[in-house]
């Protein structure tokens, strides 16, 4: 039937519907891959109520899923969005990774002292904080 239905993440092919989603970035680490497919538990002449069902089916089993991920892997996900906004930082001010702690190990220099205006920000926030 697939003709009046219009459902998010709905893949239709020839001969099967596939529930398809794009894997939150912070699992993508975890899982090993991009996107999530899930074929229908139903034809694609089934009647709408059919497809309906089957796809609701299939997106509480990726709610599920991620959710479950979440719970058993935040350490490692954790890690890896902290890893991907220090990467994030370090592009914004034109640095490489390792940059930083290569000139401190050759030269025994502080990257506070190496890069005052990448860091700016940073010390900004930490010495304007207002204890009384």
């Amino acid at each position: 039937m697939t003709q009046g239905i219009n459902l998010k993440h709905l893949d239709v092919r020839r001969d099967k519907l596939l529930y398809r989603r794009r894997i939150p970035k912070d699992l993508i680490s975890v899982c090993g891959k991009t996107t999530w497919y899930r074929q229908l538990q139903c034809k694609v002449d089934a009647s709408d109520s059919e497809i309906v069902e089957a796809w609701n089916e299939a997106h509480k089993s990726f709610e599920a899923m991620v959710k479950l991920t979440r719970s058993n892997f935040s350490k490692e996900i954790s890690e890896e969005r902290q890893t991907r906004d220090a990467l994030r930082y370090l592009d914004v001010f034109k640095l490489k990774s390792g940059e930083l702690s290569q000139a401190h190990q050759t030269y025994g220099l502080d990257p506070w002292e190496l890069e005052p205006k990448a860091f700016r920000p940073l010390r900004g926030r930490l010495f304007s904080i207002d204890i009384t």
